[in-house]
């Protein structure tokens, strides 16, 4: 009789992809990170791991080092990779515009052709507000209090939180109150405890005392 031994081995590059965030804004950075780890019992060489940008949604704006670009994809050969061996690459990209994206990164190694993916979920949205303002007077006496409302509207696509006003006072009116729930006056700023949904809309009436008479403009900023 004769014998001869195989070894038979079970190659096993897994991939993982994360981001930082998973809710952010139009404009904002998300960094993308890349883990590829050889779970199986033997070395892994031609490891290639390929990420696909969808460039309608997100810019590159840098990248690990050692990568080639092609078309959308940013693709690193990593080579060689030991048993119990991993690899982080990673991608900071900007976002372009507002909904809801998947980002797929895949990897494979000659050992193991299959290729593997993993993706990261991120949500990008559009935070918009408008404000309209209206004095609720068009002329008053000096002396006599005159009254401004401003109407402030989310327009965007995510709920707003910690909305302020900062009363730019002319000299001639001077602050004597405001009317509104869920407002709080420090100086000239007003604060909004509350929360403003998509569509919704909130209203706070300034009431000044005028001084002198003339012709005034009552400027706001609104955030």
């Amino acid at each position: 009789s004769a014998n001869v031994t195989v070894p038979v081995y079970n190659p096993d590059v897994r991939i993982n992809k994360t981001a930082n965030v998973t809710s952010t804004n139009v404009g904002d950075l998300v960094n993308f990170t890349i883990n590829v780890k050889n779970n199986g019992i033997m070395d892994a060489t031609g490891v290639v791991i390929v990420d696909t940008i969808d460039e309608s949604a997100f810019e590159v704006v840098s990248a690990s080092e050692g990568f080639t670009k092609d078309g959308n994809k940013l693709i690193w050969n990593i080579g060689h990779l030991l048993n119990n061996e991993s690899r982080d690459v990673w991608i900071v990209v900007r976002t372009l515009t507002n909904g809801t994206f998947v980002n797929i990164a895949a990897v494979n190694c000659t050992q193991e052709p299959k290729v593997k993916e993993s993706n990261a979920t991120v949500s990008v949205h559009d935070p918009e507000l408008s404000v309209i303002k209206v004095a609720l007077e068009d002329v008053v006496y000096s002396g006599n209090s005159t009254s401004f409302r401003i109407v402030i509207t989310n327009d965007g696509d995510i709920e707003l939180n910690g909305l302020f006003v900062n009363e730019i006072i002319p000299e001639g009116l001077i602050y004597d109150t405001y009317i509104g729930p869920n407002w709080t006056n420090d100086g000239n700023m007003f604060y909004y405890s509350g929360s403003l949904g998509v569509g919704e809309s909130v209203e706070l009436i300034v009431v000044f005392n005028t001084t002198v008479s003339g012709n005034f403009t009552n400027d706001i900023i609104v955030g």
